[in-house]
């Protein structure tokens, strides 16, 4: 948000609500992959960012390397891929295309992968404990074979889960939709929401990149989610929140722009009155959630 020209305060009010959002901060106290696939994405943003300042080979090869790595924790990095290709090819399409940046990306990507190269040398091992597989109609666990490109397929393409994808009918994707809407407004307790959509607006005008790049990655991220049938999807819309923080932030630093523009029709001091009002509405908002989300997430007991 930083680099996007987002000041203190409207930086600090968004990433405030992300912080202490449910879900987001329920997640952040357990061991799971979807905090890390999160923090992933964030450095993958911030890193084509970086690279469409000065795109050389070596600044697209560090971004490719991160999406590699976050295959490796999760393979839900794929939803992020369209937006990423959409930013590459209209931030730098020239540079990008070069034969240079080209082989460097894709070894970046490849390095990035090779965490892959874990999970047969652990099977060869025969570890103690394996749930890599399933069990049989006896109750017999099945192990999956991960020294072989079959089974490492398997594994990695998460076939084991493909009945729960994509598994809703229309009305019941309806519900969804509705749903994640619903959450997603608790998340940025309602205020949130429509600094949000600014922000939508600000980063397609600021930079035709910037905002296919965030709009492909909330799509295709909480696109993916909603119709997939599981109980605990709720904790696996995070790169949607963040996403959504980025708006807000934007949204917020175009309310605090307008608001401080001086006018003829508006005395200066009110502006300043009015900036400083919408300031602490943003920090109010953060104590709000903070009392809010507490009781939530509390693991004291």
């Amino acid at each position: 948000l930083r680099r996007l020209g987002v000041g203190t305060w409207p930086r600090l009010a968004a990433l405030g609500l992300l912080a202490v959002a449910q879900f987001f901060w329920a997640l952040a106290l357990i061991a799971e992959v979807y905090t890390l696939h999160t923090a992933i994405l964030a450095g993958v943003i911030l890193a084509l960012l970086r690279w469409s300042d000065r795109p050389t080979p070596g600044r697209l090869a560090l971004a490719t390397f991160l999406v590699g790595i976050g295959f490796g924790n999760h393979v839900a990095t794929v939803l992020a891929a369209p937006g990423c290709v959409w930013f590459v090819l209209n931030a730098e399409p020239r540079k990008a295309l070069e034969a240079r940046s080209l082989a460097l990306a894709a070894a970046g990507l490849a390095a990035g992968f090779a965490v892959y190269l874990y999970l047969p040398l652990v099977y060869w091992t025969g570890p103690a404990f394996n749930y890599v597989g399933w069990f049989n109609a006896a109750g017999q666990f099945e192990p999956v074979n991960l020294a072989t490109p079959e089974g490492l397929w398997w594994l990695v393409s998460g076939k084991v889960f493909a009945d729960v994808m994509m598994a809703y009918t229309t009305s019941e994707l309806i519900r969804e939709i509705g749903h994640f809407g619903a959450e997603l407004v608790r998340a940025f307790m309602i205020i949130g929401i429509g600094p949000g959509l600014v922000g939508i607006v600000v980063a397609w005008r600021r930079s035709r990149a910037l905002g296919g790049l965030l709009l492909l990655v909330f799509a295709f991220s909480a696109g993916f989610y909603i119709n997939y049938r599981v109980v605990d999807k709720d904790t696996m819309f995070l790169p949607a929140y963040l996403v959504w923080a980025l708006w807000v932030g934007l949204g917020y630093q175009w309310l605090i722009d307008w608001a401080g523009r001086p006018s003829p029709a508006v005395l200066r001091s009110t502006g300043r009155g009015t900036v400083v009002a919408l300031k602490a509405i943003m920090a109010g908002a953060v104590v709000f959630a903070v009392s809010w989300t507490w009781p939530l997430v509390d693991l004291s007991d």
